[in-house]
């Protein structure tokens, strides 16, 4: 009789967890924008229901849930062209260092250079792919048909070669005196290791006090003053400053990756500004580049997270000492404490969710529980390693689940 008793009591309990989570995928299905296409140049009917969501917000960013994923690259790749053409959007600033992103300005504008090459000197292999070159070529072809222009910037901050070399040829150019201070500047930086694990407190701390002495060389020069690069020069000085500042441990690179983004808004009044960066810096989680822009911006800022739920991606293997870039890694099948094994049951392959119009209710209770969203960089992560703890409701304004995607294209593999 007991055994009868407790057999009723768990089918009662499946009956209720199974009308829970019937309920669940119900409201999703009610509630999400299919997403037609993921490849850029289709019809914009479907994005087109972002425009109240947009509104006039002024910086929109895009993020991405691993550094190599192609159908991530051409979905963002596709609303930068419906954030351009219907919203109004003319500067395109990206998770690279400053100066040398910049370059690419010059090619969209006016077809200086080799996009390729600018694209490998922007150091990173995550931008080395066939993906970001088709929106390079986009952006270059747009402008050649338009007089409003896209505008190709960075904001990074990590790499100091390009900003010094910008800094030295104004010293020449304005025979400012002090050039000994970048000659040391060069010269104290082949003791810093990038990513290495070595501490370069003791290395980076003098550089902070020379770029300082930097700006007062600039400030203390007339002539400099009057030419029309000498607030983009000071800003590449600043440039010095934050990657000597993130070497000591004294200025974290979301700050100063923020700091960056205000400073292209403000040489820039009125234009509106989209990112792409991954979605652990464009997020508004405590400590991070999203979080620094929100408090500055509050509703101008908007945060588009981006996830998938299986294929492959393109990482930095440093597995079994294998260290070599490949695009044969995995992704992880969600579970129970990921958000994505939810999502994954909606009936339409790839959607968005726009999070910051819901209210919790008990049909949307998953999407207000704190749990684990995927969460990859540049490196290969194994296993449920992959999934980090994520507030979406509070750390993103909407995201976008693509069922399937598959390795970013790059041509830095095998270089």
């Amino acid at each position: 009789m007991i055994r009868i008793w407790l057999a009723c009591i768990g089918l009662l309990i499946l009956q209720v967890v199974d009308a829970q989570n019937k309920a669940a995928v119900d409201w999703l299905n009610n509630n999400l924008l299919p997403i037609k296409s993921l490849k850029a140049g289709h019809d914009m009917e479907d994005l087109k229901k972002l425009d109240g969501f947009i509104g006039d917000s002024r910086v929109v960013a895009l993020g991405e849930c691993t550094h190599g994923s192609a159908e991530i690259f051409s979905m963002k790749h596709r609303i930068i062209e419906y954030l351009v053409k219907e919203k109004g959007f003319t500067i395109f600033s990206i998770e690279a260092n400053m100066p040398e992103a910049y370059k690419l300005n010059d090619y969209i504008l006016h077809g200086k250079g080799n996009a390729k090459a600018l694209l490998a000197g922007m150091y990173f292999w995550t931008w080395q792919t066939e993906e970001v070159l088709e929106l390079v070529e986009w952006m270059k072809k747009y402008n050649e048909g338009n007089s409003k222009k896209i505008y190709f910037t960075g904001f990074d901050m990590q790499f100091h070669p390009v900003a010094l070399q910008n800094v030295k040829a104004f010293y020449a150019k304005h025979h400012i005196a002090g050039s000994e201070k970048l000659a040391r500047f060069d010269s104290l930086t082949s003791g810093i290791r990038y990513a290495s694990g070595q501490d370069n407190r003791k290395i980076a701390e003098p550089l902070m006090d020379i770029a300082l002495a930097m700006q007062q060389d600039m400030d203390a020069s007339a002539q400099a003053k009057q030419d029309a690069d000498y607030t983009w020069i000071k800003q590449n000085v600043t440039v010095l400053w934050q990657y000597a500042a993130s070497n000591a441990h004294r200025q974290g690179r979301d700050v100063s990756m923020a700091q960056n983004v205000e400073w292209i808004a403000a040489q820039n009044p009125g234009s509106k500004i989209i990112l792409w960066a991954h979605n652990a810096h464009i997020h508004k989680k405590k400590y991070w580049m999203g979080k620094f822009l929100q408090e500055k911006m509050g509703k101008d800022y908007l945060a588009i997270g981006f996830t998938s739920e299986a294929g492959t991606y393109t990482a930095y293997n440093r597995i079994d000492k294998r260290n070599k870039l490949d695009s044969a890694n995995l992704l992880t099948a969600s579970s129970k404490t990921d958000y994505e094994y939810y999502l994954k049951a909606a009936a339409t392959d790839n959607y968005f969710l726009l999070l910051n119009t819901f209210t919790p209710n008990d049909q949307n209770a998953f999407l207000f529980d704190k749990k684990k969203l995927r969460l990859i960089g540049a490196l290969v992560v194994p296993g449920k390693n992959q999934f980090m703890k994520t507030d979406l409701i509070n750390e993103f304004d909407a995201l976008i689940f693509i069922r399937n995607t598959s390795s970013s294209r790059c041509f830095a593999i095998g270089n």
